[in-house]
C-alpha cells in the first residue's frame, strides 16, 4: 500500500455534530482522527467516528483536490450549529 490524501467526515456518536477534513497519509494506513483547531473537547468527551469521503493520490495535485473538496463539503454547512469547522 502507498500513502493517500483523502477527504473524510467525522461524526460523534453521542451527539449529532461533525466535522469535514482532509489528509495527506505520511504512512499508509495510519491512524488520524482530525486535527480541529477549536472544539477539540468533541474529540475527548465523545466517541469519534471516521468516515472517507473519497481518496486521491499523494501527489500535488492529489492533495489539491482533496483540499477543494473539503472546501466545497464544508460551504453549505457554515451556518450550521452542528458543524464543527
Amino acid at each position: 500500500m502507498t500513502p493517500v490524501s483523502y477527504v473524510y467526515k467525522i461524526t460523534f456518536l453521542e451527539v449529532p455534530h461533525w466535522y469535514w477534513g482532509w489528509h495527506t497519509e505520511r504512512k499508509a494506513g495510519e491512524h488520524y482522527m482530525g486535527s480541529p483547531s477549536t472544539h477539540k473537547e468533541y474529540w475527548e468527551r465523545y466517541t469519534p467516528i471516521k468516515e472517507i469521503v473519497r481518496v486521491f493520490e499523494n501527489t500535488p495535485d492529489g492533495k489539491l483536490q482533496a483540499q477543494l473538496l473539503e472546501k466545497e463539503l464544508i460551504r453549505p454547512d457554515l451556518n450550521n450549529p452542528f458543524c464543527l469547522n
